[in-house]
């Protein structure tokens, strides 16, 4: 059996380690340590400094892709409805406010002048707008 330093192999290893080893079990070290090396000149080489592995079904591209299980499906939808039947029953004031604040992120000072208003008036009717809805949806949920 050959004598083999197994800080060429490991390197966890800080000093020398030698350990007698079946001539089979070196082959198959040898062949990983090659395998190792080429990937990290292929790496180098191509710039790729990122998982080559991330769409071959491996865990990493499996959390970077998730697809939706269908109760969560049903869940998105059944949240959605209840915003939408909560937020038809808004005045249409209060709902463009609303939809001018969150949706096109605009400032109080924005809506107000855009609508001719005191800032104060946007911010008061936004503030209610959303304690209706808060009160709405925990109602429908309930």
């Amino acid at each position: 059996m050959p004598l083999v330093n197994l800080r060429k192999f490991y390197p966890f290893y800080k000093s020398d380690c030698w350990q007698e080893v079946p001539q089979d079990v070196l082959d198959v070290m040898i062949a990983y340590k090659r395998a190792d090396v080429a990937y990290q000149v292929k790496t180098y080489r191509h710039k790729a400094y990122y998982s080559l592995d991330l769409f071959g079904g491996t865990i990493e591209g499996d959390s970077l892709h998730h697809v939706p299980q269908p109760q969560e499906i049903y869940e998105q939808r059944t949240d959605y409805q209840a915003l939408h039947k909560a937020f038809s029953t808004l005045t249409p004031t209060q709902a463009r406010r609303v939809y001018a604040r969150f949706v096109l992120e605009m400032t109080y000072v924005g809506i107000a002048r855009a609508e001719g208003v005191n800032e104060s008036t946007v911010r008061a009717s936004i503030q209610g707008a959303l304690s209706a809805l808060a009160k709405k949806l925990k109602n429908i949920r309930a």
